[in-house]
């Protein structure tokens, strides 16, 4: 059935393109299908004044859960909170995100290694390694190196945030090298 959607939405996106509810179904056509750079894709194409900002929104916040970027998606919730309150919508949202952090949280191991926590960094997996390194926080609360540590994840994850409202070639530049630098990052520590 979802190829099947995903053909119907392409079609009808094609036939009209200037459709900002189209856009926003397909990015939920592509997020159910899993093609996030698509779905991504889809999102950045909507104006912030269109009436379906809304439910563009909630699929942004899904894919970043999807993503593994929880605390860009407790961002963007914040950001409905304050443009449109709390509604079902929101709360199914914020019970994903809720369940999927418990997930995460429990699939870290039970002993926690400054070595394993940088071994994540290397590779990319930055929420995996900021679960690991707030941990270690506990433990030695006053330890620099954590605490830059997660302050460099939480601020990659923040410059995530802004490339969404990224128009002008400089901030396509910035973005561009520092999903370059991510690349090249991981490349060194497969």
């Amino acid at each position: 059935m979802l190829d099947a959607a995903l053909d119907a939405v392409k079609q009808w996106s094609a036939n009209n393109p200037e459709s900002d509810d189209g856009k926003v179904l397909s990015a939920r056509v592509y997020l159910e299908h899993e093609l996030y750079d698509e779905t991504r894709s889809a999102l950045q194409q909507l104006d912030d004044a269109s009436s379906a900002w809304r439910s563009g929104l909630l699929v942004g916040i899904e894919l970043e859960i999807r993503l593994g970027n929880f605390h860009l998606a407790e961002k963007k919730i914040t950001d409905w909170r304050h443009r449109y309150g709390t509604d079902q919508a929101l709360k199914r949202v914020e019970e994903m995100l809720e369940q999927q952090v418990t997930d995460e949280e429990t699939e870290a191991p039970a002993v926690v290694t400054p070595t394993m926590a940088d071994l994540y960094f290397r590779q990319g997996l930055v929420e995996k390694a900021l679960i690991l390194y707030q941990k270690l926080l506990k433990q030695d609360p006053e330890n620099v190196l954590y605490q830059n540590r997660v302050k460099q994840i939480r601020g990659e994850q923040h410059g995530a945030a802004d490339e969404n409202d990224c128009f002008t070639l400089e901030c396509h530049h910035q973005k561009l090298t520092r999903w370059l630098s991510s690349i090249q990052r991981r490349r060194t520590h497969v």
